[in-house]
């Protein structure tokens, strides 16, 4: 809940002056107080929201725990890569193509070389082109 402060109307009028002449809250605080109109920071900022008509910008995700915040999905396409092993299988030229993720990709060229090694359908180790 928050509380509203009250701010007297020289304070207020002082405020939206210095709004007007385009200062910044810093400059704002240092001659209030120097006049003797000081007020907290948070006082003043939200008075100067007030007076320029703006809406606070508060990050409020900022405050969410990590496993509560929703989901975000980059608006970026998600390409597949694609792999190629040339070869030689049983004595006849052989070309294999697959399409997937990375990891996927990697889980098949290794699991192909390992035939290879094996001597499972390929005479020797296939050629990778990406």
């Amino acid at each position: 809940m928050t509380r509203k402060t009250k701010i007297n109307r020289r304070t207020r009028n002082a405020i939206r002056t210095y709004v007007k002449q385009g200062l910044s809250g810093n400059k704002i605080q240092k001659r209030l107080s120097k006049r003797g109109l000081g007020i907290r920071r948070k006082t003043l900022l939200a008075e100067i929201r007030k007076v320029k008509r703006q809406r606070p910008r508060v990050p409020r995700e900022k405050y969410v725990p990590h496993k509560y915040r929703p989901l975000r999905i980059p608006a970026i396409a998600i390409v597949p890569k694609m792999i190629r092993l040339e070869g030689r299988f049983q004595g006849e030229r052989k070309t294999v193509r697959e399409r997937g993720s990375g990891k996927d990709l990697f889980r098949f060229v290794r699991k192909e070389m390992d035939k290879a090694d094996r001597g499972e359908g390929w005479d020797a180790r296939p050629k990778v082109i990406s």
